[in-house]
């Protein structure tokens, strides 16, 4: 009982030759060299350990497992007011130094406010003019 040879399909009711065993045999060297239950990846940082995400905010590991990471900021508001900012508004640093994280540095304006002071309407007339023209040459580039 096994595979038929002609197709190359396996027979119904055929018993599998690792019925009933648990992982795979160890050959060799392989027992010493395999990952042990409990270990810890290189990678691996307790809880309460901070680190930089790529668009420059500081994170803090706020429990074990994964998706336990949190923007510190959001967690310095929430220890000293009680809950995460509402939806709607957002937090922006007074001094523009994202990893200055210091509830004195922090402000919590609308999403409208924080367009207002983004837009390109506050910039100086000549960087205006740049933006503008960078998105014409994008268009022509791009064909649309």
């Amino acid at each position: 009982m096994g595979r038929d040879i002609a197709t190359g399909r396996f027979v119904k009711g055929l018993i599998p030759w690792n019925k009933g065993v648990k992982g795979v045999p160890s050959v060799g060297r392989m027992h010493e060299t395999q990952y042990k239950s409990g270990s810890k990846p290189a990678n691996w940082r307790p809880v309460g350990s901070t680190r930089v995400n790529v668009d420059g905010y500081i994170e803090i590991k706020v429990a074990e497992g994964m998706h336990q990471w949190r923007l510190l900021h959001r967690e310095v508001w929430k220890q000293h007011r009680g809950e995460y900012p509402p939806k709607g508004t957002a937090l922006i640093f007074i001094n523009g130094n994202k990893q200055d994280c210091d509830i004195n540095n922090l402000k919590l304006v609308t999403r409208r406010e924080l367009m207002e002071r983004n837009t390109v309407q506050n910039l100086p007339e000549n960087l205006k003019q740049v933006i503008r023209l960078k998105g014409v040459l994008r268009r022509k580039i791009n064909g649309k």
